[in-house]
């Protein structure tokens, strides 16, 4: 059966066949009468269908949803744990991540006499996960959890041992219901675009104002988003804080307005590559989100290297961690340092540019570090530790612009960063200290032990 391919089409059409089309999910038994136990399925033995469907039906529920960035590496965060979770114990050689991730109880091992059907513990499990997450959207976008479960689960139906499929749907329902535990106590709730922080209040030269045009009224994006307990960081004051910026300066010698006017010239004289560069990566309001597009770059490779369930497990599992953190970890930055965004400085500074409008529209938070850069480093680096050095075609953008080929996805990352200096939304030191202030996040993920061995 051809395996899910990168794109809501293709997992939408997956699920389809699903239903009509009997897959592998039987258990080699041993009729040796010398070895009369029997010997079922690992997680191994399985495609990585079902991880990329549920990727790919979360990816669209954030679209649908215009999930903020920061909410949406949340949903992915727990999305990669309950997938991880739920499978572990069809991989011999792996360990749950009970003692290393913040906050997270311990998960009961299955039972090691009776049979499991690992996909159909991964499809309960990220159905029951995500209808948490997204338990404020709206019927359309929960249904594509429903429809995405539902084909998924008749077609394993059709084929599998009843009593072998409740009991795989039981135990990635407990892993759901465990791994909600640590969500109820991350600090979403009381985070999750918080009342008491005024921007009014902390102004200034240099310091953040919304755009131009912007609701002045309006609350900043997620202001206490550094607040939430990540998943691997123990400390975000501490660990991987970012090196600060330049301060600003009026004077066109200092290093703040000479990026200040970097920004401004980049923007006035791109060419047609750094345009097409700042839209492939824009990753805006209605789309996945950058986390998003960093969870479909793994898709692609998992395609490409003809993946297993238990590769696609580990790997989303760990960009999910990465992605999270980040975004915590850039957010903690972001409304610590308060730093103005370029069109404020060059409205202010250039002469004659007090109407001048960057190619990318800019968003409603502080400038330092980028969002974009910081979860762009941690993702690659556990891709990077992961696949090794890979070229790799990103066609995350689909028909909406031309796919985009990396020799590494390192160089995917600077991509990515960079993207965000071309479109007029971010100063240089804002890509590239976030793209360092992310690399050390993802170190932290790569430290975490998913081998007993390791």
């Amino acid at each position: 059966m051809k395996r899910l391919r990168t794109g809501v089409a293709r997992w939408i059409v997956l699920s389809t066949m699903m239903v009509a089309v009997a897959i592998f999910v039987g258990c080699d038994k041993d009729d040796d009468d010398d070895n009369p136990q029997p010997t079922y399925s690992k997680t191994a033995d399985y495609p990585d269908d079902i991880a990329n469907c549920w990727v790919q039906a979360t990816r669209l529920m954030v679209k649908n949803a215009s999930m903020s960035p920061p909410r949406a590496a949340r949903a992915y965060g727990y999305l990669g744990q309950v997938m991880y979770e739920a499978v572990v114990n069809g991989m011999p050689q792996h360990i749950s991540l009970y003692g290393q991730i913040n906050g997270m109880p311990e998960v009961p091992a299955t039972d090691p006499n009776l049979e499991y059907h690992w996909p159909s513990a991964v499809n309960k499990g990220s159905y029951d996960m995500i209808m948490y997450l997204f338990s404020d959207a709206t019927d359309e976008v929960k249904a594509i959890a429903t429809n995405a479960f539902s084909a998924m689960h008749d077609g394993y139906a059709a084929t599998i041992d009843p009593t072998v499929l409740a009991r795989s749907e039981a135990y990635g329902q407990l892993v759901a219901s465990i791994i909600r535990v640590c969500a109820d106590q991350d600090g979403y709730a009381t985070n999750h675009n918080c009342s008491e922080y005024h921007w009014q209040d902390h102004t200034g030269p240099g310091m953040w104002e919304p755009a131009p045009g912007a609701n002045p009224a309006a609350q900043p994006l997620e202001p206490c988003w550094g607040r939430q307990r990540p998943f691997v960081l123990e400390n975000v004051e501490t660990q991987c804080y970012p090196a600060a910026p330049p301060a600003y300066s009026t004077d066109p010698s200092s290093a703040f307005y000479i990026e200040m006017m970097e920004v401004y010239n980049t923007v006035q004289a791109a060419d047609a590559e750094q345009r097409a560069i700042a839209r492939f990566w824009a990753d805006g309001s209605g789309t996945p989100t950058p986390p998003g597009h960093w969870l479909n770059i793994a898709n692609i490779v998992l395609n490409d290297q003809d993946a297993n369930l238990a590769e696609a497990a580990e790997i989303y599992c760990k960009i999910g961690l990465a992605v999270n953190d980040a975004f915590i970890s850039c957010w903690k930055a972001k409304y610590d340092m308060n730093y103005l965004r370029p069109i404020t400085a060059i409205r202010n500074l250039v002469p004659g540019a007090d109407a001048w409008l960057p190619p990318i529209t800019t968003p409603p938070f502080p400038e330092c570090t980028s969002g974009h850069s910081t979860q762009s480093g941690a993702a690659y680096k556990v891709l990077e530790d992961f696949f090794g050095n890979v070229t790799f075609t990103d066609t995350t953008a689909n028909s909406q612009y031309p796919a985009r080929t990396f020799n590494s996805f390192e160089d995917a990352a600077n991509e990515a960063a960079m993207s965000r200096l071309y479109g007029g939304i971010h100063f240089r030191t804002a890509c590239e200290v976030g793209v360092t202030q992310g690399e050390c996040i993802g170190e932290a993920v790569k430290a975490l032990q998913f081998r007993a061995n390791s």
